[in-house]
């Protein structure tokens, strides 16, 4: 089973974009929080960086209610990409294809809270898709 999800605060606002076949989606940058006790007893903070992809209605919602700043908690799965630096050296970056998102402090509206549902439900019907950006 590959399934993921992150609770934490959006980077940035981020852009609505359509890809070659019409469909919508957005890059979700959201950072987490990680805290634990080191051998010496001090507590270390780190922060996580993530880079969610939102599809469809989904998106569109998060693309309109999403500020930096803002709390989200996402669920996904997780898609290794495999990218080349310019000096020639690759890495793997691990994206979230996000099924749905949540807005734990209440700015969501009623109306939006049941385009999220219905669209997770949807994502979750038709299974993965690709994204090709046109730019």
């Amino acid at each position: 089973m590959n399934k993921v999800f992150l609770m934490g605060a959006a980077v940035e606002r981020p852009e609505l974009k359509k890809g070659r076949s019409g469909t919508l989606y957005c890059e979700l940058k959201l950072a987490t929080n990680d805290r634990r006790r080191a051998a010496d007893g001090v507590l270390e903070r780190t922060v996580k960086w993530h880079r969610v992809l939102c599809f469809g209605d989904v998106a569109q919602l998060v693309s309109e209610q999403v500020r930096s700043g803002t709390a989200v908690m996402v669920e996904g799965r997780l898609e290794p990409k495999l990218v080349r630096r310019q000096a020639g050296s690759d890495f793997v970056q691990t994206e979230i294809f996000a099924s749905s998102v949540e807005f734990p402090e209440g700015r969501l509206r009623r109306r939006g809270a049941r385009v999220a549902a219905i669209s997770a439900m949807r994502a979750r019907a038709n299974g993965p898709m690709e994204v090709r950006d046109e730019s």
